[in-house]
Formats: C-alpha cells, structure tokens, sequence
C-alpha cells in the first residue's frame, strides 16, 4: 500500500500490509484526536493503519464477509467515525476504535457489493448507497435507523460516487 503527495506525485509512505489476498478497499478517517487513520481492507479483515508513522493499530475479522469489496466512512450520531465495510450482498458497520460490529447487518444488493459511497442527506444525517454485480439498483441506507431505499435503474451500476449534494451512478450503458 503506497501514500502519495498528489501536489508533488512522489510517494511519501510505503505501507507493508501482512496480506495473504488483494487490498480490495481503502478509505481514510479521522482518529479522536483528530489525526488520520486509514482502513484497509482484504483478506476477511479490516486493519487500521496510521499512514504518518507507518503502522497498523488495529486488525478486526469481517464477520460474515469473505470479501470485502468496499469501505466506506460516516459519523455516527455523537460524531464519531462509523467503517461501513461490504461484500458477499451485506454492509456491516463497525466502530473503528473498538473494532466492534454495531447491529445487524444491512441487507440489499442480490450479489457481491462492489461499490460503496458515504454522504450526507440534505437533513444533515449520514446515507450509505451500495450496488451489486448485475443489479440494476442502487440501496440507500440511513445507517442510523437502518431504513432503505431503492433507486431503480435501466441496466446494472458500476460505479459511485457523492458530493455537492449529488449521488452519481456510473451504469453499463452510461444512460442511467
């Protein structure tokens, strides 16, 4: 795993991950004390690494998920960083402090989760949109009440992403 400077495009760390599979997902938080963290998940785990020393802090088992095929990361309801980790047609929620699981899982996409987006719904609360291999949806959570929504689409997703108050849906034909 490599830390780059996108201003200077030089490489400031080199991650050596204890990993016996691929690297299927990262995503970056902020610690209590306000420092970032980096999730890094593979091999049925999820390690939390401190990119500016270098080192792992923290490894937790992905119950229930073989695979993790991606991370994302809100706040829960006293602000603190919530990891939504996903695969295997589940988003499980962790406390990346305690390497708890929080809750049942939420349930959607009928194959493997291959996306994953955190963002903010226009009443300030968290939202987390997953899609499928194949599946012509998009599942919208609100993590903190465990609701769902289902954004109906013409052919299957392929990519997601947030921001500006936008949820983008990259599809197969690209009409979607």
């Amino acid at each position: 795993m490599s830390i780059w400077n996108p201003s200077t495009g030089r490489q400031e760390r080199k991650l050596r991950t204890p990993r016996t599979d691929w690297v299927n997902a990262v995503a970056v938080f902020a610690a209590s004390d306000g420092t970032p963290r980096l999730a890094i998940a593979g091999d049925r785990t999820v390690r939390i690494w401190d990119p500016t020393t270098g080192s792992q802090e923290k490894k937790f088992r992905t119950l229930g998920i073989a695979r993790p095929h991606a991370v994302a990361v809100f706040a829960a309801s006293d602000g603190t960083p919530r990891l939504a980790i996903a695969g295997d047609r589940t988003v499980r929620i962790w406390n990346p402090t305690t390497g708890t699981l929080e809750g049942e899982p939420l349930t959607g996409p009928g194959n493997v989760v291959n996306a994953m987006v955190a963002f903010t719904a226009p009443d300030g609360t968290p939202r987390l949109a997953a899609h499928g291999d194949d599946d012509e949806t998009v599942h919208i959570w609100n993590p903190r009440t465990r609701t769902e929504r289902l954004l109906p689409l013409a052919d299957p997703a392929h990519s997601l992403t947030a921001g500006h108050g936008l949820l983008i849906v990259g599809t197969a034909s690209g009409t979607s």
